[in-house]
């Protein structure tokens, strides 16, 4: 069983109940087979009542097209009093760097849009890059962020194509996770982060 998976079930799935091991179905790809076209939010996890955090990805733009990618937006939302979560923005943001790959499986990357500097492959929303091109990314570290309360953080992604995978922006459902830590700012003393795995998914479509 992925424990990464199972871990993600501390939370429900939005539109998924969780049993068991998660499994999605496999894209499959042939080089001379058409690209998907459309993006949708397939699910995503909801957040354990005791965290006082809401995560929330919106589809901005659904369609692949000459000129524009899909794009999703996640959004992190404070419910509760004064809190300290590890979503920051620009290049603390949820999902960025080395972490904007989908994880199950992998063959889609998240790019801020103002911070993938690579150019596009014949047009296609795939970076012009050999599929043996390390990634390289800023030494930047995060610290875990101040939420005052009802305070919201967004992100904005464009949706690519991974250049170091087979295939195009294959059809099949892909997922991503990551780990959330959240942390009571009203504490008298430093309080240890508490965290959680949360995770959602999309499904690209012909």
């Amino acid at each position: 069983m992925n424990r990464r998976a199972l871990l993600g079930g501390l939370g429900t799935l939005g539109t998924t109940g969780l049993s068991g091991c998660v499994r999605f179905p496999a894209p499959s790809w042939s080089d001379d087979a058409p690209p998907a076209n459309v993006v949708s939010l397939d699910a995503q996890d909801t957040v354990p009542d005791q965290y006082d955090v809401d995560i929330d990805v919106e589809v901005v733009h659904s369609e692949f097209t000459d000129d524009s990618p899909a794009v999703i937006r996640v959004t992190t939302t404070n419910v509760g009093g004064p809190l300290k979560v590890s979503i920051g923005t620009g290049y603390c943001s949820v999902f960025n760097r080395q972490r904007g790959g989908s994880d199950d499986p992998p063959g889609l990357w998240l790019h801020r849009p103002d911070s993938h500097g690579s150019e596009r492959a014949d047009g296609r929303w795939v970076a012009d890059l050999p599929p043996d091109e390390p990634r390289g990314f800023a030494d930047v570290g995060c610290t875990i962020q101040d939420y005052e309360e009802g305070q919201s953080v967004s992100s904005t992604y464009e949706v690519w194509d991974d250049y170091r995978k087979r295939g195009y922006l294959v059809p099949g459902t892909y997922r991503w996770e990551e780990t959330v830590r959240v942390s009571d700012t009203t504490s008298d003393t430093d309080s240890v982060p508490e965290s959680f795995e949360w995770g959602f998914s999309l499904r690209l479509q012909k």
